[in-house]
């Protein structure tokens, strides 16, 4: 990333943290270029060259990639229940997206799963193992612990498909 700094990353990484915890939020350039304290054009253009993509490309993407994975895996919501927990104001704007980056409408997409026995995630044997593995072992309980800071990465993925893993 030659050109980036550390200090412009690490803002725009607040930024996506913002993102992601509420997906479905207000997710205007304003309040996101004050979370990594620049003005509103200069904050476009510095999130532009860390990601490679527009603010509002990438939040759509996102949002669409999160509507896509809630309706593979949780079979109790409605497609319209997805659309506004993923930040969509309307059915309609909703589908639309959808279906122009995914090639199917959510309900086709929805129904996709529902339609097959085993869920094609499953299909995968080293994905059906870890399941199985998950399934017959007694989990212990859960502790919550305060850990100074560390150093982490994280691999961020462009594209989505049905074999995103």
């Amino acid at each position: 990333m030659a050109g980036i700094s550390k200090q412009q990353t690490s803002r725009i990484n607040d930024v996506l943290h913002q993102i992601h915890r509420d997906i479905a939020g207000d997710l205007n350039g304003k309040k996101l270029a004050a979370v990594a304290a620049y003005s509103e054009q200069h904050f476009h253009r510095v999130f532009k060259t860390v990601l490679g993509e527009t603010l509002n490309a990438y939040v759509r993407r996102t949002r669409l990639e999160q509507a896509a994975n809630q309706l593979m895996f949780d079979r109790s919501s409605t497609v319209l229940e997805v659309a506004e927990k993923c930040g969509f104001m309307s059915l309609a704007s909703f589908g639309h997206a959808f279906k122009a980056w995914f090639g199917v409408s959510p309900g086709q997409w929805w129904a996709l799963d529902r339609e097959q026995s085993i869920p094609p995630y499953l299909a995968d044997k080293e994905i059906t193992k870890a399941y199985q593995r998950i399934k017959n072992t007694e989990l212990p309980a859960v502790e919550l612990l305060d850990l100074p800071p560390l150093t982490v990465a994280y691999v961020r993925h462009q594209g989505y498909g049905r074999s995103i893993r």
